[in-house]
């Protein structure tokens, strides 16, 4: 497992190194915002306060656009729950001297929005909330944390009650 930390880590050090190329910064930003730890992720939108604005809009619009398909899979794995880690640890980042809370903001709205099934191994609303409701009355402490972290971040009162 920490072989496996290492690789990642090193990815993200190589996609971090990108953000300096014009011609791939977004997209090297969109994965460290997805894929890397809430550090980096954090790490990743304070970079955009050395560059001009115009490159940040494009991030915040890559970042949106790439949200539209919720799968089963990104709960199981654990995506959804580092997305979420990843988007608050960056709303706390000020560029220009303004807080960068669009990451949360635009990853709030995706997961309000799941409702619909978009295809096949999607993952509805209900259905994310049962599973979600699943993990906190399970034993796993950290699947129960995780859950409980995603159900705040979906704002839902009611499982949570």
């Amino acid at each position: 497992m920490a072989s496996r930390r290492m690789v990642a880590s090193g990815r993200d050090t190589q996609l971090f190194a990108r953000l300096s190329e014009p011609a791939v910064r977004t997209d090297a930003a969109l994965a460290l915002l997805l894929g890397a730890d809430p550090d980096t992720a954090r790490r990743t939108v304070t970079y955009f306060d050395t560059i001009d604005s115009a490159a940040l809009e494009k991030l915040k619009g890559l970042y949106e656009r790439s949200l539209g398909y919720w799968s089963d899979a990104d709960v199981d794995n654990g995506n959804l729950a580092r997305w979420i880690a990843n988007a608050e640890a960056a709303s706390h980042v000020k560029v220009a001297g303004k807080r960068q809370d669009w990451t949360r903001a635009i990853l709030a709205r995706g997961v309000q929005a799941i409702d619909f099934d978009n295809g096949p191994r999607s993952i509805t609303r209900v259905q994310l909330r049962e599973r979600l409701v699943r993990g906190l009355r399970g034993a796993d402490e950290k699947k129960r944390a995780e859950a409980l972290r995603l159900l705040r971040f979906m704002n839902e009162k009611g499982a949570l009650m």
